[in-house]
């Protein structure tokens, strides 16, 4: 239910439209159906502790974020940084604040 507890308080503060969330109605159902939040356990095992790099972000909302991706019929994840950096509604399903969606960097 934590989807739709996002998507509440967005609503409640007037940052997104109802009409906008209507539209993702079957993937939210879709997505707190799977309850991902039950393997948030499971998940943060797979991630290396000590690790020098930046503080990892939530693996329950990266999965999320790929399954809605999924949903939405994407397959480029490079597409799909741009959408959940453009559409608030789609960043605040994916479990993200709008202002800080996950993205891939490139280093040379």
């Amino acid at each position: 239910m934590m989807i739709i507890y996002h998507l509440k308080v967005s609503l409640n503060n007037n940052s997104i439209n109802f009409e906008k969330i209507l539209s993702f109605s079957k993937e939210v159902l879709i997505l707190e159906s799977f309850q991902l939040n039950k393997l948030e356990p499971e998940l943060k095992l797979l991630y290396a502790k000590n690790s020098p790099g930046r503080k990892p972000r939530n693996p329950v909302m990266m999965l999320q974020s790929l399954v809605l991706m999924n949903l939405c019929n994407e397959a480029s994840i490079s597409k799909w940084v741009k959408i959940t950096r453009t559409n608030t509604v789609i960043a605040l399903i994916c479990g993200c604040n709008p202002d800080d969606t996950p993205g891939v960097e490139c280093r040379n």
